[in-house]
């Protein structure tokens, strides 16, 4: 947190070293479909604020762009590590959809 933070001098991040492994235990839903048109401005401002550093509303995205142009503009220079994540997220629907027709 910044000097000003209220939690500044309570809270600490923590930076691991190269090559370090870490698995985020997320609590609650799973991250929404990228195939869901009724929701996909909340898929485009989940994965944004997963993935991109930010502080202010404005570093993700700026007045003028659709959610989906802030994705799509970040994803164009996101790393395999971030490609791989959204990959990721969609391919647990792509697997429940499967089951789900299975059974």
């Amino acid at each position: 947190y910044l000097s000003d933070h209220p939690k500044h001098s309570t809270h600490w991040r923590v930076t691991r070293s190269a090559g370090h492994n870490t698995l985020p235990n997320i609590v609650g839903p799973w991250f929404p479909r990228s195939d869901d048109e009724d929701i996909h401005d909340y898929y485009c401002a989940s994965m944004l604020s997963l993935l991109k550093p930010w502080r202010q509303l404005a570093q993700l995205k700026t007045e003028q762009q659709t959610w989906e142009e802030a994705f799509l503009a970040f994803i164009a220079t996101a790393s395999v590590w971030e490609r791989d994540i959204v990959a990721g997220a969609q391919y647990y629907y792509e697997c429940k959809t499967a089951a789900e027709r299975r059974s």
